[in-house]
């Protein structure tokens, strides 16, 4: 796995810069970079909390940059695994006393709620879906895959264009054609990155495989073959 430094090596590299933009320029962009990415691969972890007895509200404070939680194993260590069902708490006559949860926040999860009461020495797994880690020392190492470091590049790309499109557009001197220039680099750097998060996803995949039937089958047709 790549650290920041290695990253910032690598957007410099790309971008046939040396000095232009400072270390702490990149490294935010590197972090807003993260930030989107997160959003199409998160992570998914999960965390262990203790449970007390008639105790049905636990703090998901506890969870790392959390963005939703996915499961709740309750109680830990059984074979098979038991896991509860989600259900909402308020309005749902049976969520008190069944084996449920809910989970309350408006934009992340803030607080787990149990419909069952459960007794001290027993534990809860929540697992649940992250942003990966923002660095904050260049020797930090990213948990961004290395084979998809390309679409942090190409995101702090798109963001250098932005704000060379910017810079140039508060220019007195500036001219039409300049900023038309700056404003399809702009577009480029952007759809370079969308492109590639389509790819990553898998659309790539099967669009080359689509790509591959399709030329066989015209290969086919040229030699009379049906």
């Amino acid at each position: 796995m790549a650290t920041r430094a290695e990253l910032r090596a690598i957007v410099r590299e790309r971008m046939a810069d040396a000095t232009q933009w400072p270390d702490a320029t990149l490294d935010a962009w590197i972090n807003d970079a993260i930030r989107d990415y997160s959003c199409y691969f998160p992570r998914r972890l999960t965390k262990s909390i203790a449970c007390v007895t008639d105790q049905l509200e636990y703090s998901l404070s506890v969870l790392t940059n959390p963005q939703a939680v996915s499961s709740v194993e309750y109680p830990d260590g059984e074979d098979p695994m038991s896991f509860l069902a989600r259900r909402p708490a308020e309005g749902v006559k049976d969520f008190w006393g069944g084996e449920y949860y809910d989970v309350w926040g408006v934009h992340e999860p803030e607080m787990l709620v149990l419909g069952s009461a459960p007794t001290t020495g027993e534990t809860i797994v929540v697992g649940y879906l992250a942003d990966h880690d923002y660095p904050t020392a260049d020797d930090d190492v990213l948990t961004v895959l290395d084979r998809h470091l390309e679409g942090l590049v190409l995101f702090v790309w798109w963001k250098a264009a932005q704000e060379l499109l910017a810079a140039e557009a508060m220019d007195p001197q500036t001219t039409t054609l300049l900023l038309t220039q700056f404003d399809m680099l702009v577009y480029r750097a952007a759809r370079e990155y969308r492109y590639w998060l389509r790819y990553a996803q898998g659309e790539g995949e099967r669009r080359r495989w689509l790509d591959d039937r399709y030329r066989r089958a015209c290969e086919g047709l040229r030699r009379g073959v049906t």
